[in-house]
């Protein structure tokens, strides 16, 4: 790359899926936080949106034929049928095609796209794999794990900087791809900080968060069935989880689906506890950190507690198997007076936990690397 643009480098990020508003999902607020307050554009195939839209900073364009093929094929097909380039409009490829051109680095958040543009990155461009998750292992016993694997591995072996939001996830993709370690950097996802506010000792409410994700569409099932054994407790659900479950069997299942960073907030602060059922997923849930940054009382699975330092939450936040969540939300009740104490230090163990993992910046990682080319 030029002297001049490695002072200066245009950037462009890659992205799959809705991604505005920036709230619509936990994908969609890495994609807008990574590199807050820089220049650069996010183009995006949209998904279920009814049609493009575009700023300064974001281009996201419709792809409903392959969304609606995709919930037909179920699978976890959307993503598949990106890389293939399957039944996506001219428009949006011309744009991708024009993009790899434009601009000096090129930032893929998730593989996906990379097969259409793989053969047209020349040597100058640096490419950056924003890794959200290792996506061939959470696609394990999936019929499309082995091309999952094909287009991470070649996206991997031509990225020269990496970033991965979870120590694990590092290891794996250094020992999966045999890449060399020195080109992955560690920079996890965190919530926004926020005052503290939580004042929910008194409810007999339990507050959920999902994107229309798959692990977070079994969740709402989990749901479901602990509703039915607490019919004394409102179960409140955020976010485009919703759109699968737009009427609830339950009517302590209150469903308010996508809602902005404040209406969001005020639930939070308002409810007894939050809680993350989620069986399997990769990377790190933007949930919990919401859930934290809020002083919110937490109860998670295991893997929903991912790429967290247990020893520092250890007494502050209730991780269990599944079906013991009911039996947990029960204690919470029983343990009002116990809970703002608990409350405040999980608000400021979070503090800690964002000032700590905060000092890295995105922007500067690359021009660093950029320079010693």
């Amino acid at each position: 790359m030029v002297l001049e643009a490695a002072k200066n480098p245009k950037m462009v990020q890659f992205a799959h899926g809705k991604i505005f508003p920036s709230f619509s999902s936990a994908y969609a607020k890495r994609c807008y936080q990574i590199f807050q307050g820089k220049s650069r554009k996010i183009i995006s195939a949209g998904g279920l949106v009814l049609r493009d839209y575009k700023t300064e900073e974001v281009e996201q364009y419709r792809s409903l034929i392959l969304s609606g093929i995709s919930l037909l094929e179920g699978n976890r097909y959307f993503e598949i049928g990106l890389s293939r380039s399957s039944f996506l409009r001219r428009k949006f490829r011309k744009r991708v095609a024009e993009a790899v051109r434009e601009y000096d680095v090129l930032v893929f958040e998730g593989p996906w796209l990379f097969p259409l543009v793989e053969e047209s990155i020349t040597a100058d461009k640096f490419v950056v794999y924003d890794a959200h998750n290792v996506e061939a292992r959470l696609r394990e016993g999936n019929k499309f794990q082995k091309e999952a694997l094909q287009i991470e591995r070649s996206l991997v072996q031509r990225s020269d900087l990496i970033f991965v939001m979870t120590k694990q996830d590092g290891e794996y993709i250094q020992r999966d791809y045999s890449v060399d370690g020195s080109k992955i950097h560690l920079l996890p996802l965190l919530a926004d900080e926020k005052p503290y506010r939580w004042h929910g000792q008194n409810s007999n409410s339990i507050v959920f968060i999902g994107s229309m994700y798959e692990p977070n569409i079994r969740a709402m099932a989990q749901i479901e069935k602990f509703a039915k054994t607490l019919p004394d407790i409102e179960f409140h659900i955020i976010g485009s989880v919703c759109e699968n479950f737009r009427k609830s069997r339950s009517e302590n299942v209150i469903c308010h689906g996508v809602v902005n960073e404040q209406t969001k907030d005020e639930i939070l602060s308002e409810c007894l506890g939050a809680i993350n059922p989620v069986e399997y997923g990769g990377g790190r849930n933007l949930k919990i950190l919401d859930y934290m940054s809020m002083g919110c009382p937490v109860i998670t699975t295991p893997i929903g507690f991912r790429g967290l330092d247990s020893d520092t939450w250890k007494n502050l936040v209730d991780v269990r198997p599944l079906e013991e969540f009911p039996d947990a939300i029960r204690n919470l009740k029983a343990t009002r007076k116990e809970l703002p104490q608990i409350s405040e230090k999980i608000y400021s163990a979070y503090r800690e936990l964002a000032r700590r993992e905060g000092k890295d910046n995105a922007y500067e990682i690359i021009l660093n690397r950029l320079r010693s080319t």
